[in-house]
């Protein structure tokens, strides 16, 4: 029995991709409010700076701009967008935390990666990456420690951790807005 591949375009009509780039925006909001509002740019290295503000900006940027300026229907562009956010949430976790976390981190965003590619490609269906993303946000928010130390740090510092959620999260409803073109 032969598998029939999907022929995924983006439905801009629906309410996938709009979620997707407010969210997307957002992050981006709180990630530029974190690093310019609350923190002295001065102190952080510039390491920091590009692994944390930089790159993440201009991707999630990108991920507006094709979504609401270029409304680019080829869903595979977001896949790979996508993926590669995820290699960049590896090489973040590499970074700091703890090795099981680091483990499970760094297994969730490949697979995570993984599937968003697979999906947008069409072989596998997009409730298996719309729940992927879901689990991975998920799955952040157990293994940054958020969920149980969460009222000790305060807000400020839960703001760069709020980002990756919220991004992931934006990746799911792009992954929602993906349907079938009508023949």
């Amino acid at each position: 029995m032969a598998h029939r591949v999907k022929r995924y375009r983006m439905d801009f009509e629906g309410k996938g991709p709009f979620r997707g780039a407010v969210l997307i925006g957002f992050a981006v909001f709180l990630r530029i409010l974190y690093y310019f509002g609350f923190l002295w740019t001065e102190m952080v290295g510039l390491k920091e700076l590009l692994m944390y503000l930089v790159i993440p900006a201009v991707f999630e940027t990108s991920f507006i701009i094709l979504l609401r300026g270029v409304r680019l229907k080829l869903p595979l562009v977001y896949g790979i967008l996508g993926a590669v956010y995820c290699v960049l949430l590896i090489v973040q976790c590499l970074q700091h935390g703890d090795v099981l976390g680091i483990v499970l981190s760094v297994f969730f965003y490949v697979v995570c990666g993984a599937l968003l590619v697979v999906v947008s490609l069409g072989l596998l269906s997009k409730e298996i990456g719309v729940t992927m993303c879901f689990a991975t946000a998920i799955m952040r928010l157990v293994f940054s420690g958020v969920l149980f130390t969460g009222y000790k740090l305060g807000i400020m510092p839960l703001l760069s951790e709020a980002c990756t959620f919220i991004v992931l999260c934006a990746m799911a409803y792009f992954t929602m807005g993906m349907k079938e073109p009508k023949n």
